[in-house]
């Protein structure tokens, strides 16, 4: 098992899912429709990631604020007005509540602001609170028992998981965090005549992608010529484009790459020439092939701005790059469900709408599949 794997994902009152505990496998397929809510799946998890950075709340107003991040559909009268959002990774557990100002509260009129947040730790079906809030201070459980108590350490809109104490810095707590911003969410890179993934890069070592791929002439000459390793990327650039090959110029100011079509073999094509779709895999190679691979990496849509066939050459992109990473897929491709189940052999979950809410087929109330079949 990889270490801090994802297992399992609990969301209450986030968007469209109301009442959803998901288990996560090393490779979690997806595949819905337009409009079904499949990618607030991939925004739970990315809740996760902004807790852990402390920018959530600045997250939630962006995507709306709680008004349009909240479940909208009806409720029982004794559910609070929040979205929960837990995560377990390991055998750690991370748990928080958003929710609304109250009259008294330091806060502006619509602002998110953290009510719950924990860490518990589950050791063979026993749970220990190794971080609390309550309002404004954190207690954080240390050796043999004891516990260590900071007050108002944190404004309401604060996480205090962003916020550890320098005392916590070598806590499992500390640790769990460090995971959650080692997680890495990628969603339809822009590839428009202005795209960043158009022009060169500093010519700087880049061990990861940012998110808008604008590094990726650095990230693939990183792979080139620091670890002088790009065996699995140009084998994968052939099997995508008809034995197209991928050149990687020694960078000296700027980093730059290039594709050598079998058909003009005389002639470099440079990033700024190359189509939507070549662009678009290039980068979700980038992504996924970096020189230090993320312990998760969540993918929106990948498919999207490319033929589909296309499709083998991405499911064999997203089985190399699991061999070192656990890889969340979400997906309407029904091609590269397919070819994932195949490539894989993962189940692939489905997902559905019913009466405004979305829901996963053949998962049960308590967070299993019913099945155990590739769909």
């Amino acid at each position: 098992m990889i270490a801090g794997r994802v297992g399992q994902l609990s969301v209450k009152g986030f968007r469209s899912l109301r009442n959803v505990t998901l288990p996560l496998d090393h490779v979690a397929v997806y595949r819905g429709g337009n409009g079904t809510g499949k990618t607030n799946i991939y925004r739970s998890l990315e809740f996760c990631r902004h807790a852990a950075r402390g920018d959530l709340s600045l997250w939630l107003a962006k995507q709306g604020g709680l008004a349009s991040c909240r479940w909208s559909g009806e409720t029982r009268t004794h559910e609070k007005a929040r979205i929960a959002i837990s995560v377990t990774v390991g055998d750690l557990r991370y748990h928080i509540e958003v929710g609304h100002p109250t009259p008294t509260t330091a806060a502006f009129l619509n602002e998110p602001l953290i009510k719950e947040e924990t860490v518990e730790a589950l050791y063979s079906g026993r749970t220990r609170t190794l971080m609390k809030r309550r309002g404004p201070s954190v207690t954080l459980a240390g050796l043999n028992g004891s516990q260590r108590h900071w007050d108002d350490l944190l404004l309401p809109s604060e996480t205090a998981l962003s916020r550890l104490p320098a005392e916590a810095a070598a806590s499992d707590v500390a640790g769990l965090r460090d995971t959650l911003l080692d997680w890495r969410f990628f969603h339809r890179f822009r590839v428009d005549t202005d795209s960043p993934l158009r022009r060169p890069a500093p010519g700087v070592t880049a061990t990861r992608l940012d998110s808008d791929g604008a590094n990726l002439p650095a990230v693939f000459a990183t792979l080139e010529h620091i670890r002088q390793d790009t065996v699995d990327l140009k084998a994968l650039v052939r099997q995508a484009f008809d034995n197209a090959e991928l050149v990687i110029p020694p960078p000296e100011d700027q980093a730059a790459f290039f594709i050598r079509w079998p058909n003009f073999p005389q002639r470099l094509f440079s990033q700024s020439e190359l189509s939507d779709g070549t662009l678009q895999f290039l980068a979700l190679c980038g992504a996924l092939l970096s020189y230090h691979p993320p312990r998760l990496v969540v993918l929106n849509e990948p498919e999207a701005s490319l033929h589909p066939d296309l499709m083998p050459a991405l499911a064999s992109l997203i089985g190399r790059a699991a061999e070192t990473t656990q890889i969340i897929v979400v997906t309407h491709s029904n091609e590269l469900a397919t070819q994932l189940g195949e490539h894989l052999a993962c189940p692939i979950r489905v997902v559905e709408k019913r009466d405004g809410e979305t829901v996963i087929a053949g998962l049960t109330a308590l967070g299993t599949f019913s099945d155990g079949e590739v769909d």
